[in-house]
C-alpha cells in the first residue's frame, strides 16, 4: 500500500514538473526544482521527528537552557532599571566595574549550583536505570535457564534469580514516574512460573518442570494482558532509553494501538451471535446451566482462527492475543445483550 502511494506521489510530482516547465518554460524549472527541494526538506523534518531526535535536541538545550536564561533575565532587567526609569542617570566606570563584578559572580555561584544539582539528578536517574538494567538481567537470565531445562534437557538443582527484583521494579515505576499494574502483574507471573519450575526440579522432576514452561509460553499466546515477557522486556528497555538518551516517547502497549483497537471493535460487533451461539449450544449440548470454563476463551480462538479471516488477523503466534481479545470482547456483550446467557468471570449461566 505504501509502495503505491509513493508511486503515486512520484507521477503526480512528474506531471506537475511538467506543466509547470510548459506553463513557464525555464522559469517553470527552477519553480519545479525548489518545489521539490521544499517537499524534501519537509520529509526530513518529519523523519527526524519521528525518530524521536527533537525530543533528543529538545532534551539536551533544556538541560542547559536555565545557565543561559537566568543571567539573561537579571542582566536584562538591570538594563531596564538603568535605561528606562533611570534614563538621565550616568554610571561611573567604578561603578559599571562593580555591576559587572557582582554580575559574573551571580552568574558563577547559579551555574555551579545548577550544575551540582543536575548532576545529582543525572546520579539519582542512573542509579534508577541501572537498577532497570538489573531487572532486564534477572528476566533474560531466568529466561534462558528456563530455555534450557524445558527445550534442552538442562538438569541444575534449581533456578537461581534475584529475589529483589520487585525491589528494582519499583525504581522503575520511580523512573517513569507512575504505577504500571499490569506490568507488575507480568513480571509476577513470571517469576511465579520460575518458583513453580523450582518446586518440580526440587523433586527431580524435570519433566513436569519442563510442561509448566511450554504451558506458561502457551498461554502467553492467549493473554490479554497488557504485556507479554517479550514486551516486559522492551518496556524496561524503552524507560532506560527515555532518561538515558533523552527520548521521551513511551513504549505503548499492543492493546492501546489504533489498529488493535479497530480490528477488536468491528470484529467483536460481526462474531458476537456466532460466539453466543457456540457457547449456548455447547450448554445445551451438555444440558447444563451453568458452566465454569476459564479455558474456553482458548477454545473459541482456536475454533475461530480455522477461518481464513481470522488468519490474516494471526500472522505470528503472539497476534493470537487480538482473537482472544476479540472474543473476551464477545463475552462482555453476552453479559449487555444476550437474552439466553449471562456471563460472570468466566461463568455462564443459562438465564
Amino acid at each position: 500500500m505504501k509502495h503505491k502511494r509513493n508511486i503515486l506521489i512520484i507521477i503526480i510530482d512528474i506531471f506537475l514538473g511538467v506543466a509547470l516547465i510548459y506553463e513557464f518554460g525555464s522559469l517553470g524549472i527552477s519553480l519545479f526544482v525548489k518545489m521539490n527541494f521544499t517537499i524534501a526538506f519537509i520529509a526530513i523534518i518529519m523523519m527526524y521527528k519521528r525518530l524521536g531526535i527533537f525530543s533528543y535536541l529538545k532534551y539536551t538545550i533544556g538541560q542547559y537552557l536555565p545557565m543561559v536564561l537566568i543571567p539573561g533575565i537579571a542582566l536584562l532587567i538591570f538594563c531596564v532599571i538603568t535605561l528606562y526609569y533611570e534614563p538621565e542617570t550616568k554610571l561611573t566606570k567604578s561603578e559599571l566595574i562593580s555591576f559587572y563584578g557582582s554580575f559574573l559572580a551571580f552568574v558563577g555561584a547559579f551555574c555551579l549550583g545548577y550544575f551540582i544539582y543536575k548532576r545529582n539528578e543525572k546520579n539519582r536517574f542512573d542509579e534508577k536505570i541501572a537498577k532497570c538494567k538489573l531487572l532486564l538481567n534477572v528476566l533474560e537470565t531466568t529466561d534462558q535457564e528456563m530455555l534450557r531445562v524445558s527445550r534442552y534437557h538442562f538438569k541444575p538443582a534449581f533456578i537461581n534469580y534475584d529475589s529483589n527484583w520487585i525491589n528494582y521494579y519499583y525504581e522503575y515505576e520511580a523512573l517513569v514516574k507512575r504505577a504500571d499494574i499490569d506490568l507488575k502483574h507480568t513480571l509476577s507471573l513470571h517469576f511465579n512460573t520460575v518458583d513453580k519450575m523450582n518446586v518440580a526440579m526440587a523433586d527431580k522432576d524435570y519433566e513436569l518442570a519442563g510442561r509448566i514452561f511450554e504451558d506458561y509460553v502457551w498461554r502467553e499466546n492467549y493473554s490479554v494482558k497488557r504485556y507479554n515477557s517479550l514486551e516486559a522486556k522492551m518496556c524496561l528497555i524503552s524507560a532506560s532509553h527515555m532518561y538515558e538518551y533523552g527520548y521521551k516517547k513511551a513504549r505503548m502497549s499492543w492493546l492501546d494501538d489504533p489498529k488493535v483497537k479497530k480490528t477488536v471493535a468491528e470484529y467483536s460487533k460481526a462474531y458476537y451471535p456466532i460466539v453466543e451461539t457456540y457457547i449456548w449450544n455447547i450448554m445445551m449440548k451438555k444440558n447444563i446451566r451453568f458452566m465454569d470454563n476459564p479455558d474456553l476463551d482458548i477454545e473459541i480462538t482456536d475454533w475461530l482462527l480455522k477461518n481464513d479471516e481470522f488468519k490474516k488477523i494471526a500472522k505470528f503466534p503472539d497476534d493470537k492475543r487480538i482473537v482472544c481479545k476479540i472474543v473476551h470482547e464477545c463475552f462482555f456483550m453476552i453479559e449487555r445483550k444476550s437474552e439466553r446467557v449471562s456471563y460472570c468471570w468466566s461463568e455462564f449461566t443459562v438465564k
